[in-house]
């Protein structure tokens, strides 16, 4: 995408959160816990886990997205956490569909106001990086 960018250009794309809200709050998905996890199947099941199947969704950071726009000649101009999934715990959902909507309705509104621990815990990254260069001269 960075290639194809005239200077000065914008781009707006999405990235996965590795520390989005419904993954921290869930045991058997929290990446703090996933060493421990893999140690305790080991341990318990006396075999390593095999490796699942299909590929795993590919998360991230803040630090590893400008790792991956700052090679591209592109740098971060903003970024916003958005989307909070069902509460589950367990693989299972805490709360019904109603529920959940209006949970998600709330945290967004309290991420929009840049609540610290909420504002970068969405679902995904909306992110607004910009090309190296003079900017494009406005038409009129």
């Amino acid at each position: 995408m960075a290639r194809v960018l005239k200077p000065g250009g914008v781009l707006l794309a999405t990235a996965g959160n590795r520390s989005r809200l419904d993954h921290l709050l869930d045991p058997w998905q929290s990446p703090p816990l996933q060493p421990a996890k893999k140690i305790v199947r080991t341990i318990l099941l006396r075999r390593p886990a095999p490796d699942s199947p299909a590929p795993a969704l590919r998360l991230g950071s803040l630090r590893e997205l400008d790792g991956w726009l700052t090679p591209a000649g592109l740098t971060r101009v903003r970024t916003k956490a958005v989307g909070f999934l069902p509460l589950t715990f367990h693989y299972r959902r805490v709360l019904g569909e109603g529920s959940s909507i209006r949970l998600n309705r709330w945290l967004q509104w309290l991420a929009d106001r840049d609540l610290p621990g909420v504002r970068s815990s969405g679902m995904d990254y909306l992110v607004l990086a910009s090309k190296a260069g003079a900017p494009r001269a406005e038409r009129s």
